[in-house]
């Protein structure tokens, strides 16, 4: 209902029907076996090649940018394009450019999963990792080792209220 501004746009739906893109994705041997079928589907404008769903399906599980799972979109890609049909498919380097060179329209180069993963990774490398680093290689230095290090590992770098710990991580500057 927002997309209307709650019915407020009265052009919205033939504008929307103009515009929205319809696409297929081939994520299985069968798929691709199909491709030629698929791709005379009246109203079709696209195929895209999950290549992860794709890998599993022949045998790669895990492994989207496996030799045989690459060369099999590319070929993919390549029949489409032949047949008139637009074709996709998400990548990383090198298959990106293979793919482009195969003739698929649309590469996406990355995905917003993988995106949020890597920012967060290094947002807790800088703002969280870090200072837990710092704190602990003090600890590891004193003759307290034994009571301090096993503390601080266990409470994620936070300190307890223990006594011998405790002072021991003022002693040694860990926690001054």
């Amino acid at each position: 209902m927002r997309a209307t501004r709650y019915g407020r746009d009265k052009e919205y739906y033939a504008r929307a029907a103009q515009e929205t893109c319809l696409l297929a994705q081939i994520e299985t041997r069968g798929g691709m076996a199909n491709l030629d079928a698929i791709c005379r589907v009246e109203g079709l404008d696209m195929v895209f090649f999950g290549r992860t769903d794709l890998s599993a399906d022949m045998g790669h599980m895990g492994q989207p940018n496996h030799p045989k799972i690459v060369e099999a979109i590319e070929q993919g890609i390549r029949r489409a394009v032949a047949l008139g049909m637009q074709a996709g498919a998400m990548a990383g380097s090198p298959e990106c450019e293979r793919y482009v060179a195969a003739g698929a329209t649309v590469v996406i180069a990355g995905s917003d999963l993988s995106l949020l993963v890597r920012t967060a990774d290094a947002l807790a490398a800088r703002h969280v990792q870090a200072p837990r680093r710092a704190a602990w290689a003090p600890a590891r230095r004193c003759g307290w080792t034994t009571r301090c290090s096993p503390l601080i590992a266990a409470t994620g770098g936070r300190r307890r209220a223990s006594a011998a710990p405790a002072a021991c991580m003022r002693r040694c500057g860990a926690w001054a």
